[in-house]
């Protein structure tokens, strides 16, 4: 999943299902629910590339 809000680009990736992306532009803060099966390990990525400005 790739997300982009103005000059940034987060790039996601997980083996669970996204339930829902919030993102909260005042405080430059992302929130990600995700679930799976119950007994499951769930893994996610999230990495960010920064540009200038």
């Amino acid at each position: 999943m790739i997300l982009e809000w103005k000059n940034k680009t987060m790039y996601v990736s997980t083996n669970s299902s996204v339930l829902g992306v919030v993102f909260d532009s005042t405080n430059m803060a992302l929130s990600i629910s995700v679930g799976g099966p119950d007994g499951t390990t769930g893994i996610a990525n999230i990495n960010s590339a920064h540009g200038d400005g």
